[in-house]
């Protein structure tokens, strides 16, 4: 999470996905807030166990936010915060993409001209079409292959990200539901005691009343 970007517009997608993956409706004030707290915890426990003399504590969520940092945001541009409007930060992605693309037409190229050395003399302009579309067969598989590792560590994490909220949810859920069987039982309990602290009373009324 680059610390260009607007924290804003980053929770509020953040919010946006949480509700799109498990239903669940959460504000971009309530995911900062949550991540902060969570930060803050584990600050805490890091602090903790760099002291010495201070016994060791499990920190929480250490594989989370470590995934979260290893996260490749190259994909997106970054956001700039001008004087008057938002800028997009777009010079390395285009020198990196111009320099991609003087490597893909050299790689063409060399390609190109050992195709050319293949193709037997006098042969027809259908038979050049079909091997050339054979041996550019091998070449978008590659690149297809490149595509999905790169998205795959990113969707990986995603995905690691939305079980662990997901499981947050329901453990919470679960307490919720604790919380009110132990209100029910105390509030029966009550009732009861009620119903015989009265018959008590009643009995000693007849007593008294008895002649």
């Amino acid at each position: 999470m680059p610390a260009t970007r607007p924290k804003w517009d980053m929770f509020g997608q953040i919010a946006r996905d949480i509700f799109r993956v498990l239903g669940v409706s959460r504000t971009a004030v309530q995911c900062e807030t949550r991540f902060k707290t969570l930060a803050k915890r584990k600050r805490s426990e890091d602090k903790n166990n760099r002291t010495s003399g201070r016994a060791p504590c499990h920190v929480s969520y250490e594989e989370e936010f470590a995934a979260i940092k290893a996260i490749d945001d190259s994909l997106e541009p970054e956001v700039l915060r001008g004087v008057n409007k938002v800028l997009y930060k777009t010079t390395s992605s285009t020198a990196s993409n111009g320099r991609s693309c003087r490597s893909t037409q050299s790689n063409s190229d060399l390609e190109n001209d050992g195709e050319a050395a293949n193709i037997p003399p006098g042969a027809s302009p259908e038979e050049i079409s079909t091997g050339q579309e054979v041996a550019e067969m091998p070449m978008k598989k590659r690149k297809a292959d490149r595509n999905l590792r790169a998205s795959l560590p990113r969707t990986q994490h995603m995905a690691l990200f939305f079980e662990e909220m997901r499981k947050m949810n329901e453990e919470k859920e679960q307490r919720k539901e604790e919380r009110e069987r132990r209100r029910e039982e105390r509030h029966q309990e009550l009732l009861t005691a009620h119903a015989r602290h009265m018959a008590a009373i009643q009995e000693l009324l007849k007593k008294d009343c008895a002649p």
